[in-house]
């Protein structure tokens, strides 16, 4: 298991906050990728993306079961980012590169639901879909 600093905060930086590590990490010290940064950045887009809009998405969502399967859905979202990060994403084979294509277009798919947020049960299933390409990519990418 990697082991993570606590950076010191500039004022002179932007930074941004990731709640499951609960520190501030500026974009000069976000770990830095050791092999396909496509990957990674289709990843990460899944991730940032599921964070960025989780308190909104959480709070228009009024059943309890569905609101918990979001926080399981942004968990696995982080949990795949990490792992990503971590991982020497060294594999960039045929099959790697159609499932990254696959995650770009359900990111954009997401993107769309989350900005419309007219139907939840869609949104719901967008966001799944996403993190199950993201992880599925991060495992895939790593061997």
């Amino acid at each position: 298991m990697a082991r993570f600093f606590k950076p010191q905060p500039s004022a002179k930086q932007t930074k941004f906050q990731d709640p499951a590590m609960g520190e501030s990490l500026k974009p000069d010290e976000r770990p830095r990728p050791r092999g396909d940064t496509q990957t990674l950045l289709a990843v990460e887009r899944t991730f940032r993306l599921i964070d960025e809009n989780f308190q909104e998405t959480l709070s228009n969502t009024p059943d309890d079961q569905d609101r918990h399967r979001i926080v399981s859905v942004r968990d696995a979202a982080r949990d795949a980012y990490w792992k990503a990060v971590e991982s020497h994403l060294g594999n960039d084979s045929v099959p790697v590169q159609r499932l990254r294509e696959e995650l770009k277009t359900a990111n954009q798919t997401l993107e769309a639901s989350l900005a419309d947020r007219a139907n939840p049960a869609e949104l719901l299933l967008n966001l799944t879909q996403a993190t199950k390409l993201a992880t599925s990519l991060t495992a895939l990418a790593s061997t």
